[in-house]
């Protein structure tokens, strides 16, 4: 039988990268992520968190940007090569990887810099504060959720793979549905109206989404 040879590319070390930073997370903030999965369902749980040891939250947030950073791109380039969808070379979706990580940085940039106006603005700080808490529960979860599914789609065969990224890509789904689903509740929660909450997610949550969709097209 011939055997393949296999060429270690950016995306096995950043793959390593990721399975070692979910095995530190798991190792030494198990408790604590247990808590940020039941805030991903549960409202209360997640009003509770922030008044908890904020230091020991603040340096499990840290891995957990650091991770969602890596791996959503890295699940691009890898979709890029895996499905086949694209011709491109390797270095388009190096390329590719590195806007999307330039674009979830200014994205996230952009969500706490205006929470924090119109916070200030409104005399709602607390709210939005609250608000920004509860919208970046979910990437943080969702990144590494991921990272055991690209393990799956690289080192599985192509037919299991292929259900690993239809997984994946409904989880992501799944993601973006709750974090609206949690946008609703926390206005709900501080007794804003539904005229309120309409324009808020038409001018930023609707609209971004609108004119990264249209920039994409026109390119």
């Amino acid at each position: 039988i011939p055997k393949e040879t296999f060429e270690f590319d950016i995306s096995f070390y950043l793959l390593f990268g990721l399975v070692a930073f979910s095995i530190f997370i798991k190792v030494f903030f198990s408790i604590h992520f247990k808590g940020l999965i039941q805030s991903n369902i549960f409202f209360s749980v997640a009003n509770r968190l922030p008044r908890e040891n904020s230091m020991v939250w603040n340096r499990l947030f840290f891995l957990l940007d650091l991770v969602f950073f890596i791996s959503i791109p890295l699940a691009l380039y890898i979709a890029i090569d895996y499905l086949e969808k694209v011709n491109s070379t390797n270095s388009d979706s190096v390329i590719l990887s590195l806007i999307a990580i330039g674009g979830l940085l200014v994205f996230r940039i952009f969500r706490i810099i205006t929470t924090g106006i119109i916070g200030f603005l409104s005399n709602q700080t607390s709210t939005f504060n609250l608000l920004k808490y509860n919208q970046f529960i979910f990437p943080r979860t969702l990144g590494i959720l991921i990272v055991p599914l690209l393990v799956l789609i690289i080192y599985t065969p192509k037919e299991f793979g292929l259900w690993a990224f239809y997984f994946m890509l409904v989880l992501v789904g799944f993601a973006i549905l709750l974090r609206l689903i949690r946008t609703l509740q926390v206005f709900l929660y501080k007794g804003f109206s539904i005229f309120y909450i309409i324009l808020y997610l038409c001018a930023l949550e609707i609209f971004p989404i609108l004119l990264v969709y249209k920039l994409v097209v026109s390119e």
